[in-house]
Parts: structure tokens; sequence; C-alpha cells
């Protein structure tokens, strides 16, 4: 007697959006960027993100999720993480226009020019047909932002050319990259008490490295 086996039911890609600055789209098209980290959808676990901590995290009604447990209470929640799973995808939205003649420009690609009174739309504006970036989500982790390490932090789109030269440069023991993340990280987030010293959970998304020519240095 043959055994038949049910075909696998082919699940079409899942793109969803997500914003990149333009300095992080200006990395990502240098082939520096291949790690970002957001705290959408970890609002309640960060109103004191040492009182929990995560007990399980896998893929659960075709998302990556992570089960917190409550420190001092018998409390227990899972967060579905809002990009997806590994095998999803991203696709990018970033400050652009439409000129006269119907071509989209994106601010990324003027750096070192004057942009301003050009009518620029912020990337939350941007339609997914607008969109030239989509990322496939290759692994996803959460973890406390302060636990990123000097080789993520580089991932996280480091511009080598900041190293002073004279200096050597050992990734092990140096953390040139993660001070700059430092730093970054508190720009966008601190004034949402999300910053370095409050330490939030946060998602870790990984993605290829841009496979197109890359953008001059």
């Amino acid at each position: 007697m043959t055994t038949v086996l049910p075909t696998p039911i082919a699940r079409p890609i899942i793109a969803r959006p997500i914003a990149f600055q333009e300095k992080m789209v200006q990395a990502y098209q240098k082939r520096r960027k291949t790690q970002t980290r957001r705290t959408r959808g970890l609002t309640d676990i960060n109103r004191d993100p040492d009182a929990w901590y995560p007990t399980i995290m896998s893929v659960f009604l075709d998302r990556f999720a992570v089960t917190f447990q409550h420190r001092t209470q018998d409390t227990t929640r899972i967060v579905f993480c809002p990009y997806g799973k590994p095998g999803d995808a991203l696709w990018v939205r970033e400050t652009y226009l439409v000129n006269a003649f119907n071509e989209l420009l994106y601010r990324a690609d003027f750096e070192g020019y004057e942009t301003s009174g050009m009518g620029w739309k912020g990337g939350r504006f941007m339609p997914r047909t607008a969109s030239r970036y989509t990322l496939p989500i290759t692994d996803i982790r959460c973890e406390r932002v302060q636990d990123i390490t000097e080789a993520d932090a580089q991932c996280e789109g480091w511009d080598f050319s900041n190293l002073n030269l004279r200096e050597s440069y050992d990734p092990v023991t140096m953390t040139k990259a993660r001070e700059w993340f430092l730093k970054k990280w508190d720009e966008i987030n601190a004034k949402r008490e999300l910053g370095w010293k409050h330490n939030p959970w946060v998602w870790a998304v990984s993605f290829p490295a841009y496979a197109g020519s890359p953008c001059a240095s």
C-alpha cells in the first residue's frame, strides 16, 4: 500500500511596511545595514521592562511571538511581532515625492544637496507602489536594547569611515559602533521614554545586504 502525503500549501510571502530615515536608507544602499531594532507592539512590556522576562520565542499563528512572564506576579503575556516572521518581508517607507513629470524621487538619493522646499512627503504617506526596497526577513529576536553587540551595532548601519585611522580597531574589545548606535537610538527614542537607560525590549530584525550596485560611500 502506497501512502500519499498531502501536498504542502504554498503560502504567499507577506510583506509589511517599515519606515527608514534617509541615513538608514543610505546605509542600506551602501551595504552597511542588515539589522533594525524596533519597539512597536511592546508598549505594555516596556512600561516596566525589568519586570518581565521571555520564556518562549516561536512562530505561532503565522507570526513570531514571545511569551513574557512577570517576575513577581502570576501574569503571562503573549506578544506577537508586528513585522511577521522569518520568511516574510518588509517594504521600506521613506521620504519621497512625485515630480511634475510623474517621476518618483527619494530624498535619500540627494545626500549633500539642498532639498528643502521641494515638497517632500514623509514615509508614512508612501503607498506600496512607491516603495523601491523589499527586505526578506531572515531572523527575528526579542531582546533588551542594551544586549546589542558590537557586531550587531555595525549591522545597524555604522560607517567605518568614522574611525580614526590612527587607531587600531578590534571588534572584540572596542565599542565604537555600539557607542554610535546608543546615540542614534536616544535621538529617536529617549523622548518617548524608551531610551538606552530605560533598556526597553526590542524586536531585532535581520535581512540580507542590498543586492544592487552599492552607492558611493
